[in-house]
């Protein structure tokens, strides 16, 4: 290998080195409770939410049979 390799891989070590130390915990903690907090919603709602949907199929299902 010739300088310029060793270098340029010198510079993507390091630079990864600061990616992976920026992703830490405390910087996903805002993502991850939203996500939580979404899922929860989600959860509370289920049986409406699915008989909202199993209507929708049934609804379309008719319409395309006729």
């Amino acid at each position: 290998m010739d300088i310029h390799n060793h270098v340029l891989l010198g510079l993507i070590s390091s630079w990864m080195g600061i990616v992976i130390l920026y992703v830490g915990p405390e910087t996903m903690i805002p993502f991850l409770s939203f996500l939580a907090a979404f899922f929860g919603v989600i959860l509370m709602f289920w049986r409406r939410i699915m008989g909202l949907a199993r209507k929708v199929f049934q609804f379309t299902r008719s319409k395309f049979e006729k």
